[in-house]
């Protein structure tokens, strides 16, 4: 379990008594906000987390993770404190981008996916680094008796070497990188009552957008919005 993760699992844990006596039925919606009382925010390790819950005691909370060229990472965490069994549909959650004025939504990627085209990538790139060191040559010079100069090329067995590990190390970091994308993955899962998951979801980023509006997640009847912060207008 990553550091990240083991965040989301100690905060949920203090938050299980945050249920009010007497307190409305929470909505079919929940949108988080500072002024919702089923919301919370708190700053652990300059690492920023969302929680909200509904009236039966279900959790959801969502820590903003990594980024790449590629994806964006979210750690989301969902604590059955209610009596009820529910199932987490990965599928039911989406991250929303708004281009122009046109919000649309991104589904999870499949993890093993990623974790394969990874791997692909890496053996890909061990090929042609292999062939490449391969055709490494140093050049060095003969004289002859007769004083005529002959150049020669022969294998640069050094730089063959060097690329050879510098490879490996790449192909170790691609699998490494795998298996954790593998062992974190958040997956469809039945939640008993007083069970929790937690791990982490993959978006795909689209090629042209211009914000991120919020992270959605749908479980036990409720929809949980996370609204990502404005950026403050420019003046």
């Amino acid at each position: 379990m990553t550091y990240r993760l083991i965040l989301l699992v100690a905060l949920v844990v203090l938050l299980h008594p945050l249920t009010v006596a007497g307190q409305s039925p929470a909505p079919k919606v929940i949108v988080w906000s500072r002024e919702n009382p089923n919301c919370s925010a708190f700053i652990v390790q300059d690492k920023a987390i969302a929680i909200c819950k509904n009236d039966d005691n279900v959790y959801v909370s969502t820590l903003w993770a990594e980024t790449s060229n590629k994806y964006l990472e979210h750690d989301v965490m969902i604590d059955n404190g209610s009596t009820k069994t529910f199932t987490f549909v990965r599928d039911n959650v989406s991250l929303v981008f708004v281009q122009g004025d046109q919000p649309f939504e991104v589904r999870p990627s499949d993890p093993d996916k990623i974790a394969t085209d990874l791997l692909k990538r890496g053996r890909w790139g061990s090929f042609l680094g292999a062939m490449f060191s391969g055709m490494a040559k140093q050049t060095a010079t003969a004289t002859d008796p007769q004083g005529n100069v002959t150049t020669i090329q022969t294998p640069d067995y050094a730089a063959q070497a060097r690329a050879r590990e510098a490879q490996a190390a790449r192909q170790a970091r691609n699998e490494d990188a795998a298996a954790r994308i593998r062992t974190t993955a958040l997956r469809s899962n039945t939640i008993f009552p007083e069970r929790k998951i937690i791990g982490a979801l993959y978006f795909e980023m689209p090629k042209k957008f211009m914000s991120l509006d919020r992270l959605v997640v749908t479980v036990a009847d409720t929809r949980f919005e996370f609204p990502f912060p404005k950026a403050a207008p420019k003046k």
